[in-house]
């Protein structure tokens, strides 16, 4: 049975509740309370009842209230923590298109290089044939 968050706050200690949500004590034993009016014909009793569930509330909502300064200082670390993570994220993407930008400047220097060279062999083969026409004819 699911169990809802009324009974797992008024639980008094010791309960194991599975993953699931369902506990090992019965709901009366949680210390849900019924809403529905005494059988004994006083009706203060649902009264009472009621003062005390609203007593109980009451401190839960204190308990929980009192996460929320922790639960502040979590979220601005978090933050701060994305807004770093960010501004590295930005700085490393810089600094790869820069490396790319010199990458191409190194390939387009090595390209001109290449041609250059391509074109003295040429001259070297054609004046090497040239000399050994002159030699051999």
């Amino acid at each position: 049975m699911p169990s809802s968050f009324s009974t797992w706050a008024n639980r008094e200690g010791g309960s194991q509740t599975s993953w699931n949500g369902d506990s090992d004590r019965a709901p009366e034993e949680q210390g849900a309370v019924s809403l529905a009016p005494q059988a004994d014909g006083d009706g203060d009793g649902g009264v009472e009842e009621l003062k005390d569930a609203l007593e109980a509330a009451r401190r839960r909502l204190k308990y929980f209230e009192g996460f929320a300064p922790w639960i502040e200082e979590q979220m601005v670390a978090v933050v701060e923590r994305a807004s770093a993570i960010s501004a590295e994220n930005e700085r490393e993407q810089q600094r790869i298109v820069e490396e790319i930008e010199r990458q191409r400047g190194d390939v387009d220097q090595l390209t001109q290089e290449a041609e250059r060279l391509r074109e003295e062999a040429k001259s070297v083969v054609a004046e090497a044939n040239a000399t050994a026409e002159d030699v051999i004819g």
